[in-house]
C-alpha cells in the first residue's frame, strides 16, 4: 500500500514499486549517459585515442585528465624533449582548472556551448599541415599514422589518405 502523509502532499510507493521505478529510470537515463560520455559514439566500439581520459578513483570520484600519450603531446615531447617538465606542468594546470562547475551549470541550463569545432575535410588537412611543419619527413609520416587513430583525425582517414596520395600533405 502507498503511504500518504497527513496533508496528503507526499506519497511513498511500496518498496516493490520503488525498485521497479528505479530500474525503469536507470534504463531511460543510461542512453543519455553514453551519449554525453562519448559525444554520441558507442562506448563498445570506440577505438580512437581521446585527448581527455575519464578516470574513476578508489573513492569513486571522477577525474578528467589529458592523455599524455595523445599523438600531438607525444610529438611535441619527441621534438623538444627539454620541454617535457614544462609541458607536464602546463597540462596539469589545465586539468586542475577545468571549470567543471560552470560546465555543469551551463549544460543543465541548456546553454548553447560553442567550444566544439566542426571540422570538414579541408580544415582537417590544413590543421595537419600546420602540425607537420615542425617535423622532418619520417617523423611527419609517423605523426600522421598516429593521428589517424586519434580524435578528430580518425573521422577523416579517407580524406587524409587522399591528400597524402595527391602530395598535398606529405
Amino acid at each position: 500500500l502507498w503511504t500518504l502523509d497527513i496533508k496528503k502532499s507526499t506519497a511513498v510507493p511500496p518498496e516493490e514499486v520503488r525498485i521497479n521505478l528505479s530500474n525503469v529510470i536507470n534504463k531511460i537515463t543510461d542512453g543519455s549517459k553514453r551519449t554525453w560520455t562519448y559525444r554520441g559514439k558507442k562506448e563498445q566500439s570506440d577505438s580512437s585515442i581521446h585527448l581527455w581520459n575519464r578516470i574513476t578513483t578508489r573513492d569513486d570520484a571522477i577525474l578528467y585528465v589529458i592523455n599524455r600519450d595523445y599523438p600531438l603531446v607525444d610529438g611535441i615531447i619527441a621534438v623538444y624533449p627539454q620541454l617535457k617538465i614544462q609541458m607536464d606542468t602546463l597540462l596539469s594546470q589545465i586539468e586542475s582548472t577545468l571549470p567543471l562547475n560552470s560546465l555543469f551549470m551551463d549544460l543543465t541550463n541548456d546553454e548553447k556551448i560553442a567550444n566544439e569545432t566542426i571540422y570538414n575535410d579541408s580544415t582537417i588537412i590544413n590543421l595537419l599541415r600546420s602540425i607537420l611543419t615542425s617535423y622532418d619527413s619520417e617523423t611527419s609520416q609517423t605523426m600522421v599514422e598516429n593521428l589517424l587513430l586519434a580524435d578528430p583525425f580518425c573521422e577523416y582517414e579517407i580524406d587524409i589518405r587522399d591528400a597524402i596520395e595527391k602530395g598535398e600533405l606529405l
